[in-house]
């Protein structure tokens, strides 16, 4: 669950991700968006929390819900002003690499492994299994589409060319997600072609920034978080400090011991009013979003 250490919240992202998951879910290795989305709204809204660190160790998992969470979880640090990074202890693959791009900076462990931004979709034809066993399946439905891709059957190709045209979808929207994060072009992550990189190749693809340990990472966390701190505080010095130092001309003409005759402002009163102030492989029907690979 969400931890917060010395002001830094972070989140669990292990295991393989799924949109759901049950009781047993964590017990079982998985990990599920809605329970990241409610521990980043936690975080982000917890006056004591300065920062999130997401802490991911996942090769993926489910496509569906991804690319909203990832989109929520740079909303919510966008709209709190705190920072959101991300580190990849070992792995952010696939799915896990879709949100792991929402931070504003990525750091990896030396060994860990990056990248995977493609989707996958796996089609079992059980037909010969079924007939050694003795079966024999009849499928009665309604609208022609219905039973598309079932495995007690060779795959037609016209239902493949489907699947691959809705996974060739799947894998633009995870690529535009990618490039705008990381402020890279479509090309160059199109380019990568699903490729897993580790370590120092990561950051030579632009897919992380830096390299170091769970602990380096909250360490350098924690330095931006007092600079940034005493900025502020020397920012409100001098704004305090040029408040007290500044006066208006009616100040001065008010503390003035000589004659002040009286003027008609009218003029200056009017004019200074108005001066500018995108994982493990499985089968699965085609009605659930394929997982990112």
């Amino acid at each position: 669950g969400l931890q917060v250490q010395d002001g830094i919240a972070i989140i669990p992202i292990l295991g393989t991700l799924v949109r759901r998951s049950s009781y047993i879910g964590a017990a079982s290795g998985l990990t599920s968006y809605h329970d990241i989305e409610a521990m980043a709204e936690q975080a982000f809204a917890d006056p004591m929390v300065k920062a999130v660190l997401l802490e991911i160790d996942s090769s993926g998992g489910e496509a569906g819900g991804v690319f909203d969470l990832a989109q929520r979880l740079r909303q919510l640090a966008q709209t709190s002003g705190k920072p959101l990074w991300a580190i990849a202890d070992e792995a952010a693959l696939s799915a896990a690499y879709a949100i792991t791009a929402a931070a504003d900076r990525i750091w990896l462990t030396r060994t860990a492994e990056v990248g995977s931004i493609g989707v996958v979709a796996v089609h079992v034809d059980e037909s010969v299994a079924d007939a050694k066993a003795g079966f024999n399946y009849t499928f009665l439905h309604a609208g022609a589409h219905k039973v598309d891709g079932h495995p007690h059957a060779p795959l037609p190709a016209p239902v493949a060319a489907d699947i691959q045209t809705d996974i060739e979808q799947l894998h633009d929207q995870f690529i535009a997600l990618v490039a705008g994060f990381r402020r890279l072009t479509s090309e160059v992550i199109r380019a990568t072609e699903a490729r897993v990189y580790r370590g120092e190749a990561a950051l030579q693809a632009g897919l992380a920034d830096q390299i170091g340990t769970r602990a380096e990472a909250i360490t350098a966390l924690q330095r931006q978080l007092a600079m940034s701190a005493g900025r502020s505080l020397r920012n409100k010095a001098a704004a305090l400090s040029a408040s007290r130092t500044t006066s208006s001309p009616q100040e001065i003409s008010m503390n003035d011991h000589n004659p002040v005759t009286p003027v008609d402002n009218t003029q200056e009163n009017a004019t200074s009013n108005t001066a500018p102030s995108t994982s493990n492989s499985s089968a699965q029907s085609p009605q659930t979003p394929p997982p990112l690979d």
